[in-house]
C-alpha cells in the first residue's frame, strides 16, 4: 500500500512538471516576439545618446556595472540595458555586436569616440583653424574656362588662338584666323604668317608691315578673339585632384581655384609648378593672403602639372593677436614672422612674457618664456626659432592702473582719476566736483595696497581738513578713497502707513511732516477709506527705559483732508509712527447680477438683499418681452456653472419649488422663441429644420434624408431647451418635439476585431490544463 502511494505521488509530480513545461513552451513565442521588438527599440533609442554619453559609454575603464547604472538613469529598461551593453562590448573589442535583424530594420548604432583634446591646451571659445584655406571654400560652379577675355599687348600667342584683323582706309577687310598646330595663320592674298610665340604687340607690328606692302595707306587693328585652352594637371593635397581644361590666361592660382584649393593636409607655402618634369617655380600662397602680392604667380602652359606637397611645419598662435590661427612655417621663419602673419599683437597683449609650449622629441612638454618686448640688438622682434607643433600664447595685460586713484561715496562724480604728483585727498575731491550735501565729514577712509600686497586702512577727519585744522594726506598709486554718506552711519527716520490709501508703505520722515503730507505721498485716500477715525501708533520707551510701549492716537480724517488743516501740531508725525486708515464697514456687501436677452430692461442689477430671488429680479427688469422663450432661459453661476431651473414655473407661476435666491455674479439669459429644430448625427443631411407643432422625431429625421447604415436607432435622444435629455424608446412612444429641440442620432459603436492569435494561445493553454487534469485523474484511479 505504501509502495502504491509513493508511485502515485511520483506520477503526480511528473504530471505537474509536464504541465509547467507545457506552460513555458506555450508562453515562449510571445516573449521571443517581445524580445525582438525590444532589440529594435534599443537600436532606435540608442541614437538618442549624445556624443558625450557615447564617449563615456565607450571608456575602457568604465565597468559594466557603471555603464548599466548610467543607462538606467537615461530611462532604459533592464532588457534595453543588456542589449546596449552587448553593443558596447562589441565596439570595445573592434567587432560591433550586431543582433540578427530583418533587412528593413535600422543598422546598429555606431559609437565613435571624440577626438581627445591636446594636453595642456586652454579651452577656446572657437577652435582655431589653419590659416588661409578659406580662400578656396567657394569654388567655381563650372570648370568651363573663359575663352573671350580681353588681353594685353604682352599676351603670347599660341596654337588654337584666334586673331581678328580689321583694316580700313583704301581697303576695308576683316579676317578671323586661328593659329594652327605649327603656329601659322593663313591670310588671303598674303599667305602663311608665323605668329606663335609672339606677343600681341609684336604680332600687330608684323601684320601691319605685311599689309602695308600689299595695300598702300591701309590702317590695321589686330585683337585676339577666342583664346586657346590648356590642359593642366593638379595633383597632391588638393580637394579635387585631376586634369583640368583652363584658358591660356590661367595661372597657378586659377588652377588651384578650379581644383577646390589645397586641403588642410596640403601646403600653402610650397606649391610647385612642373613643366616637362622640371620644377619651373614654387608659389607661396601666404604672400598673396597676407600682402595681396600676385607678382610671383606663374602663368600656365599646356600639359603643366601643379603639385601640392604635404603641409610643412605648423605652429599655433593664440591669445592677444589680431588673427589667432594655425600657421605654416618655411625654413628660417621666427616668432616675429609668425606674429606679423597674425597682424601683430593687440594693444591688450603683454609682451614681457610670450609663452611657447613645445613637445621635445615626441616625449614631453616644455615651456619657453620669451621677452618679446626686448627684441634684438636692432630693436626688432626677437629671432626665436619655432618648431613644428609649437603653441604660442600671447597673454593679456593684467587689469589695474599704475597711476590711478579711485574716489567713491558721497561725491558728485565718483570714479577713477589720474594720480598727479603730490595729489591729496582734497585735490581728488575737487577733481570729483566736490562733496554731496549728505557727506559725513568726521571720517574719510583710504584703502592702500602696500608693497607686500597687504591692504592697509587709513582714516582721518575730513571736516578738520576742510577747516584747516588738520594736514591733508598725500595719495599713493591705486589708493581708494571713500567718503561716507551720513545715512550710512545713521538710520533715516521713517513712518509707515497701512490700509485704504493708494500706495501704502514706508516713507522717509521729512522735517515738520504731517499726517496730511504722508497721505498725499501715499497717493491719497481710497473711496473705501473710513474718514471718521484713523489711528496713529507711536512708540515710546517705558519709564525705566528697558522696553518699548505704544500709544494709540485717534484722528478724524475729515479734519486732515479739509482745506484748513495747515500745520496742526496734533497731526505732526514722529519717527517710527505707524498710521492705519480703516475700511468703511460692509464696503464690499453690494453684489451685482446681470440679466440679458428678452427682458424689458436688461443690464446689471445690485442685489437688494441676500435673499432676493430670480422672480424678483425679473420683476425689477420689467418682465419678459413678447419674443421671450422662457423654456430655454439660462442661469450661469460663477462657481457652479449652469443651474437647471424651470423658468416658466419660477417666473410665470411663482413656484417656490423652482424659484431660488441669487448670488453675486449670477448671469441670466433669456433667448428669443426659436423657429427651428436641429437634427445631428447619423443622418444623410444633418441640419436645422423649421419647427412644425405636433411632429415627432421620426418626421424630422426623414426630412434630413433618413438614417445612415451606421445609425444606432435604439439610442436616439432629444435635448430640450432647458437642458433635459429625453430618450426615444420606440416609435409608438416617440415624445413630441418642441421648439428649439435638438435630435441626436448616434453612430453604432465599432466592433473590435478578434485577436485570433491570442485566442489560439488561450486555447492552447486550456488544452494543456485539460490534459493535466486528465493525467492527474488517471493517476489517482490507478
Amino acid at each position: 500500500m505504501t509502495h502504491r502511494t509513493a508511485s502515485r505521488r511520483t506520477v503526480v509530480r511528473r504530471v505537474v512538471y509536464a504541465a509547467l513545461l507545457l506552460g513555458m513552451v506555450v508562453g515562449a513565442a510571445p516573449r521571443v516576439t517581445a524580445q525582438e521588438n525590444a532589440t529594435a527599440d534599443v537600436k532606435r533609442r540608442a541614437s538618442l545618446l549624445n556624443a558625450g554619453e557615447r564617449t563615456r559609454l565607450l571608456e575602457p575603464n568604465l565597468s559594466p556595472e557603471q555603464a548599466a547604472s548610467m543607462l538606467l538613469e537615461q530611462g532604459y529598461s533592464p532588457e534595453e540595458v543588456d542589449a546596449l551593453l552587448e553593443l558596447r562590448l562589441g565596439a570595445l573589442e573592434g567587432s560591433p555586436a550586431q543582433p540578427e535583424t530583418a533587412a528593413s530594420e535600422e543598422a546598429p548604432v555606431e559609437m565613435e569616440d571624440e577626438e581627445p583634446q591636446r594636453p595642456g591646451a586652454p579651452e577656446e571659445a572657437v577652435p582655431l583653424r589653419p590659416f588661409g584655406y578659406d580662400l578656396f571654400s567657394q569654388g567655381p560652379s563650372s570648370f568651363a574656362p573663359p575663352t573671350h577675355l580681353p588681353v594685353g599687348p604682352d599676351y603670347l600667342l599660341g596654337p588654337d588662338d584666334t586673331v581678328v584683323i580689321n583694316t580700313w582706309g583704301p581697303t576695308e577687310l576683316t579676317y578671323s584666323v586661328t593659329l594652327n598646330s605649327e603656329g601659322y595663320v593663313v591670310i588671303p592674298e598674303i599667305g602663311l604668317v608665323y605668329l606663335s610665340g609672339l606677343s600681341l604687340g609684336e604680332a600687330r607690328t608684323e601684320l601691319r608691315n605685311l599689309f602695308e606692302k600689299f595695300y598702300a595707306g591701309i590702317q590695321i587693328h589686330v585683337t585676339v578673339g577666342q583664346l586657346r585652352t590648356l590642359r593642366v594637371y593638379v595633383v597632391g593635397g588638393v580637394v579635387q585632384p585631376g586634369a583640368y581644361t583652363v584658358s591660356s590666361l590661367s595661372t597657378v592660382f586659377t588652377a588651384l581655384y578650379y581644383a577646390g584649393g589645397p586641403t588642410e593636409y596640403g601646403t600653402l607655402r610650397r606649391v610647385r609648378l612642373l613643366r616637362q618634369n622640371d620644377v619651373i617655380g614654387v608659389v607661396d600662397l601666404y604672400r598673396y593672403l597676407l600682402e595681396g602680392d600676385r607678382t610671383h604667380d606663374l602663368a600656365l602652359e599646356n600639359e603643366d602639372t601643379i603639385f601640392v606637397p604635404p603641409v610643412g611645419p605648423r605652429v599655433t598662435l593664440r591669445g592677444e593677436v589680431r588673427r589667432p590661427a594655425i600657421y605654416e612655417l618655411t625654413p628660417g621663419e621666427t616668432l616675429g614672422d609668425v606674429v606679423r602673419m597674425a597682424g601683430g599683437v593687440l594693444p591688450t597683449g603683454y609682451l614681457r612674457r610670450v609663452q611657447i609650449d613645445r613637445i621635445v622629441e615626441n616625449e614631453q612638454h616644455v615651456v619657453l618664456d620669451v621677452d618679446y618686448a626686448a627684441g634684438d640688438s636692432t630693436g626688432r622682434a626677437p629671432t626665436v626659432t619655432l618648431a613644428d607643433g609649437d603653441v604660442v600664447d600671447v597673454f593679456p595685460v593684467l587689469p589695474g592702473y599704475a597711476n590711478a586713484v579711485h574716489v567713491e561715496g558721497a561725491v558728485k562724480r565718483p570714479g577713477r582719476y589720474e594720480l598727479k604728483p603730490g595729489m591729496t585727498i582734497l585735490e581728488l575731491i575737487e577733481a570729483a566736483e566736490g562733496l554731496e550735501g549728505e557727506a559725513y565729514l568726521p571720517r574719510v577712509e583710504i584703502e592702500r595696497i602696500e608693497p607686500d600686497l597687504q591692504v592697509r586702512l587709513l582714516s582721518t577727519d575730513l571736516g578738520a581738513i576742510l577747516r584747516a585744522e588738520r594736514a591733508d594726506m598725500d595719495l599713493a598709486p591705486k589708493d581708494r578713497v571713500r567718503v561716507y554718506s551720513i545715512w550710512e552711519v545713521k538710520d533715516r527716520d521713517h513712518v509707515e502707513i497701512f490700509g485704504e490709501v493708494r500706495r501704502p508703505g514706508v516713507y522717509v520722515l521729512a522735517p515738520n511732516m504731517t499726517l496730511g503730507d504722508l497721505i498725499f505721498r501715499a497717493g491719497g485716500l481710497k473711496e473705501s477709506a473710513y474718514l471718521m477715525k484713523a489711528e496713529i501708533s507711536r512708540a515710546r520707551l517705558s519709564l525705566d527705559g528697558d522696553r518699548q510701549k505704544s500709544d494709540i492716537l485717534q484722528v478724524r480724517l475729515t479734519d486732515v483732508v479739509s482745506q484748513g488743516e495747515g500745520k496742526n501740531p496734533r497731526h505732526l508725525l514722529q519717527a517710527g509712527d505707524k498710521v492705519f486708515v480703516r475700511r468703511i464697514p460692509e464696503w464690499d456687501s453690494l453684489s451685482t447680477v446681470t440679466i440679458e436677452g428678452e427682458v424689458r430692461f436688461p443690464g446689471a442689477y445690485v442685489l437688494q438683499s441676500s435673499q432676493e430671488t430670480l422672480a424678483e429680479l425679473f420683476e425689477r427688469a420689467g418682465g419678459v418681452s413678447e419674443d421671450a422663450f422662457l423654456e430655454a432661459a439660462i442661469l450661469e453661476r460663477a462657481q457652479e456653472g449652469r443651474v437647471v431651473v424651470d423658468f416658466p414655473e419660477a417666473i410665470l407661476k411663482r413656484s417656490d419649488k423652482e424659484d431660488l435666491a441669487l448670488t453675486a455674479g449670477d448671469w441670466v439669459y433669456v433667448p428669443k422663441v426659436p423657429e427651428t429644430v436641429q437634427v445631428r448625427g447619423a443622418v444623410f443631411r444633418p441640419g436645422s429644420l423649421k419647427f412644425i407643432p405636433g411632429k415627432s422625431a421620426e418626421y424630422y429625421i426623414k426630412k434630413c434624408g433618413g438614417y445612415l447604415d451606421r445609425a444606432d436607432r435604439g439610442r436616439i435622444r432629444i435635448t430640450r431647451t432647458n437642458g433635459e435629455v429625453v430618450t426615444v424608446r420606440a416609435l409608438w412612444f416617440d415624445p413630441e418635439v418642441e421648439r428649439g429641440n435638438v435630435i441626436v442620432v448616434p453612430f453604432k459603436e465599432e466592433k473590435k476585431e478578434i485577436d485570433w492569435e491570442k485566442m489560439a494561445h488561450i486555447a492552447n493553454m486550456i488544452a494543456g490544463l485539460a490534459t493535466t487534469v486528465y493525467l492527474i485523474t488517471e493517476a489517482y484511479k490507478n
